[in-house]
């Protein structure tokens, strides 16, 4: 048995400049071409399939849980306050 060679460099995965780029949102922190999830990501098709196979995207630019297209970002203080109930 050899020991792995240090500095050993793999190719990056390149998509052929014909394939399209499909639209999908990772449901898990993974990291694509396009950078780490979750979110909405435009992938090469062949990379896309790959992660939806594998069940960490879904087809499309909504989170499959919530129906929201991207998580929205909120100005603290913008949920109206919840007030107790009043006894009578």
């Amino acid at each position: 048995m050899t020991k792995p060679q240090a500095g050993k460099q793999f190719p990056a995965e390149t998509a052929s400049p014909a394939e399209p780029l499909v639209t999908i949102f990772l449901t898990n922190a993974v990291r694509t071409s396009q950078g780490p999830g979750p979110g909405v990501k435009h992938l090469p098709a062949s990379e896309a399939s790959r992660l939806i196979h594998m069940k960490y995207a879904v087809y499309g630019e909504t989170d499959p849980a919530t129906g929201i297209p991207e998580p929205v970002d909120k100005p603290f203080g913008s949920m109206p306050l919840r007030r107790p109930a009043q006894s009578n």
